[in-house]
């Protein structure tokens, strides 16, 4: 069985925009039928500061296979375990933290490819395959689909970002705008000088290089203003706060029509 084809790599390689969700919270793999028939292009599951144990991702990435709908995971940090095991465990693709030297960009290419593009090993027929026998030539189409996104997330990644974008293999740039404000002493403030002209240099390598610039912002309204400044690769907001805004915004409503008859 070939792999599955990475419709999100396919979208921005054509300059289109793709916009995701991030999950933090919910461990049913039904989600994914909730997030996929609301329509997004990609899902992110944050193995950074959450707590999804790998069994519970597994689960998420096969769920997601009858969508053909990516799977990115979050990264706790740079280690080659962390890279190679979700992907064998069904990740479309890879966000990794920190990424602040072009070398930093190598390490991360070469730990998501097999040999000769990489040092990835092989593990055959597991998540990443369906549980079934690979093509011969199954590692060349894996290491076409593999999707890897490197975080700037600090004034050092900024300052390097051409060094970072022009490395074969990273595909997106996802800016982590909290931890790249707090850098920067800004903390919060998205339309800080400073920001802005971080942002603005980070779209402009990513352009030259033919890389998908890209951010995970809170909100619509802020996903609208990246999109602006020509952004593609956009995650907005994440499970819990879309169902704390449903929530609250039911609850206020039911209680203004309480208020009203009272």
């Amino acid at each position: 069985m070939a792999p599955l084809k990475n419709t999100l790599k396919a979208k921005l390689k054509k300059g289109q925009a793709a916009i995701g969700t991030m999950l933090v919270l919910v461990r049913n793999p039904a989600v994914v039928h909730v997030m996929a028939e609301a329509g997004y292009d990609f899902l992110m599951v944050d193995m950074e500061h959450s707590a999804y144990e790998l069994s519970t991702f597994t689960d998420i990435c096969f769920t997601a296979r009858a969508y053909k709908l990516p799977v990115l995971a979050r990264a706790p940090g740079h280690d080659y375990v962390h890279l190679a095991r979700a992907l064998d465990l069904g990740a479309a693709g890879i966000i990794v933290p920190r990424v602040e030297h072009g070398q930093d960009a190598e390490n991360l290419a070469a730990a998501m490819k097999y040999p000769p593009e990489g040092i990835r090993g092989a593990a055959l027929k597991g998540a990443h395959t369906g549980y079934v026998t690979e093509s011969p030539d199954f590692f060349r189409k894996m290491n076409k689909e593999t999707f890897l996104a490197v975080q700037i997330e600090t004034k050092l990644g900024v300052e390097n970002v051409r060094e970072i974008v022009s490395v074969k293999g990273v595909d997106a740039v996802l800016v982590g705008p909290t931890d790249l404000s707090v850098n920067l002493g800004c903390p919060g403030e998205l339309h800080h000088p400073q920001m802005t002209q971080a942002l603005k240099e980070i779209v402009s390598a990513c352009n030259e290089c033919g890389v998908a610039p890209g951010i995970h912002i809170p909100s619509v309204q802020d996903a609208e203003d990246m999109l602006h400044r020509g952004m593609r690769f956009v995650g907005v907001g994440t499970d819990l706060r879309l169902l704390g805004n449903a929530a609250s915004g039911e609850v206020q409503a039911i209680r203004s029509t309480i208020a009203e008859r009272s």
